[in-house]
């Protein structure tokens, strides 16, 4: 990766006139000069035009039209971007800090064999007004993506990636890029690291409220999981969650298991686990 790497920044949004323009102020405000700003939308009928032409001179390319989603918008963006490194920001969320960018691709240059790099996200309740910090895991395990994902707006992938592991599933409204993570892992053995960044604030609130909403993610993560797990998978993957991450279940299986035991248990629990894809 040569000192001229070049950016590109996604935001796909549809009737985004309440946050768009505070996520392009997040985009155009970093230090790091070589980025293009692709702004996809969906064809908004309220405000959202306007915000986008106010910048048009500052962004590098925007469309809006109909589409079949936000992945079918985000496949728009990968198929338009120039760059050697993506990032995808969603029109509510926007970028942690104005040295992002720089911080991510000084990590490139040092983590030369990594294809993506995730790191953490600030969470906003816009509700309590309060944010908090959301850590990854250092190794994405198989039994982790059982019942979790990463968030595409806290990872930089190299634009080779989408290349070689393709876009995203058309057919997956919600969780596709949970389902992209999945195929690019273990199907097509891509090689993630984490970094201690906090690349983007991510927002509460919105669609993922809706009941409808809820239902739908639920039933497309069922479907994803049984593309790449056996169902005996899912079953311990699910139990074994709950024992390291509820509280609750942790000190109970803590106390039964001492600590060492609890140990490992989690050292031990993702060898139980084979993709199926």
């Amino acid at each position: 990766m040569d000192n001229r790497c070049l950016v590109s920044v996604i935001t796909v949004c549809f009737n985004s006139e309440r946050y768009l323009e505070r996520s392009i102020n997040s985009v155009l405000c970093q230090v790091y000069p070589d980025i293009e700003y692709i702004i996809i939308d969906g064809g908004s009928t309220d405000n959202t035009l306007n915000i986008i032409k106010k910048y048009e001179n500052r962004v590098t390319y925007w469309i809006t039209e109909k589409d079949n989603g936000i992945f079918d918008a985000m496949n728009k963006g990968i198929n338009i971007a120039k760059g050697d490194i993506v990032l995808f920001l969603n029109s509510d969320d926007y970028i942690a800090d104005k040295y992002v960018v720089e911080k991510a691709i000084n990590l490139f240059k040092k983590i030369k064999k990594a294809d993506f790099i995730y790191g953490n996200t600030k969470v906003y309740d816009p509700i309590s007004d309060k944010i908090w910090l959301k850590k990854y895991p250092s190794f994405i395990t198989k039994s982790y993506l059982v019942t979790n994902s990463i968030g595409h707006q806290a990872t930089f992938f190299k634009a080779n990636c989408f290349k070689i592991a393709g876009g995203y599933d058309l057919s997956f409204k919600i969780a596709s890029d949970r389902e992209w993570f999945l195929r690019a892992l273990y199907k097509y053995k891509l090689k993630p690291c984490r970094v201690n960044l906090a690349i983007s604030v991510f927002q509460l609130g919105g669609i993922s409220n809706d009941l409808a909403y809820r239902k739908q993610q639920i039933a497309e993560v069922n479907r994803i999981n049984k593309m790449y797990f056996s169902y005996f998978n899912i079953l311990i993957a699910t139990f074994l969650d709950l024992l390291c991450s509820g509280s609750m279940f942790r000190k109970i299986a803590a106390f039964l298991l001492g600590s060492k035991g609890y140990d490992l248990l989690k050292r031990t629990k993702n060898r139980f686990f084979k993709c199926i894809c």
